[in-house]
């Protein structure tokens, strides 16, 4: 059945602003002010910064596509959802990886507080937020583009977003853990607990020594 111009309306508009989005640190970087908070301040703060802009102009997209209110667009991008039952779900998928972390590395006492609330707070809930609350949930309910096609385009997006970042191996199932609609905070939540126990653990360059 072909796709209505309303749906791909949407569709070229969340890419749009997806891409905008995802490429905002370099894009801010170009702005004196945030190169001089960057240099001067602190990159935590900066990226803090960057991580609530996202956020903001996804919220604003998605009211400015579906005529919402803050709420509704909050809402629509899964923070209605409970967030007990995500967090259970979060603590059983990411307990293996604490568990190797636990076991293989020092626990690091010295952290940067900053640090911690950009690395394991504020950044993992801006990244769900972009890739599956803003982006998937655009392109699978309203541009209508199916299940699989929006899973792996939002999974090939997440691993090149991630490749320059660790190498290949962080495209692992080409981003398929973090592309299924999961339960909305359960995503964010597995997401910042990992964090969490890469920094606790010292695995994470962001640790201070």
């Amino acid at each position: 059945m072909p796709v209505s111009r309303s749906r791909w309306v949407v569709a070229v508009v969340s890419l749009g602003v997806f891409l905008l989005s995802a490429e905002l640190h370099f894009v801010l970087l170009k702005l004196p002010y945030y190169r001089q908070l960057h240099q001067e301040i602190s990159y935590h703060a900066a990226e803090l910064l960057t991580n609530a802009l996202q956020v903001a102009i996804c919220v604003a997209t998605v009211m400015m596509l579906h005529h919402r209110g803050v709420w509704g667009a909050l809402a629509d991008m899964g923070f209605a959802r409970p967030v007990g039952p995500a967090l259970g779900f979060a603590l059983i998928a990411a307990s293996p990886m604490l568990v190797v972390y636990a076991l293989a590395a020092r626990l690091r006492l010295r952290l940067d507080p900053v640090a911690v609330l950009h690395f394991d707070f504020v950044s993992p809930i801006a990244e769900e937020v972009l890739f599956r609350g803003f982006l998937f949930h655009r392109l699978y309910r309203y541009a209508r583009f199916g299940f699989w096609p929006s899973v792996l385009l939002t999974a090939v997006f997440f691993g090149m977003d991630h490749v320059f970042s660790g190498g290949v191996r962080n495209l692992d199932w080409a981003g398929l853990r973090v592309s299924l609609p999961s339960p909305a905070w359960g995503g964010r939540s597995r997401h910042g607990c990992s964090s969490a126990g890469a920094t606790t653990s010292g695995f994470h360059r962001f640790c201070t020594y």
